[in-house]
């Protein structure tokens, strides 16, 4: 394995085995300038995959809209033992994501800013996640569904 792989690796299991990774806030999001029309506690289930390395790392969002365009929730990502709180802003053709997680010896953020083609179900776009070990960035495809 070559070393973009390890340290993409050890941000997402460091604070796996060190921190424990509960949720923490979130900060803001930019507005999306064409939010899907979805009703108020809308839930949506999200599913992606990153690639900040030689692999994909599979992720969750479990969403509910809490205004238009605009969700709350938990990202997870079961191969690292993360779990997090995330706000994200979901447009016609954008999906702003920001996730934090961690403890106070190693907070973590996650952000991610996709696009999609009006045809399409995924987003794709950069990925960058960050911690106390270091920054890594790479792409992300997200693919979403209203649950109800």
């Amino acid at each position: 394995m070559n070393g973009r792989w390890w340290s993409a690796t050890k941000i997402v299991n460091v604070c796996a085995l060190v921190a424990g990774c509960t949720a923490v806030g979130a900060p803001p999001l930019p507005d999306v300038s064409d939010p899907l029309p979805l009703d108020r506690g809308t839930v949506l289930d999200l599913s992606g995959h990153m690639d900040i390395g030689e692999g994909l790392l599979p992720f969750q969002l479990h969403l509910t809209v809490v205004s238009e365009g605009a969700s709350e929730g938990v990202i997870e990502i079961p191969g690292a033992g993360i779990d997090g709180s995330a706000t994200a802003k979901m447009g016609r053709t954008r999906f702003v994501l920001v996730a934090r997680y961690g403890e106070d010896g190693c907070r973590g953020t996650l952000t991610f800013e996709g696009r999609r083609q009006l045809a399409d179900s995924e987003y794709t776009g950069p990925v960058t996640v960050e911690d106390c070990t270091g920054t890594v960035s790479g792409s992300a495809r997200l693919a979403w569904r209203p649950v109800h």
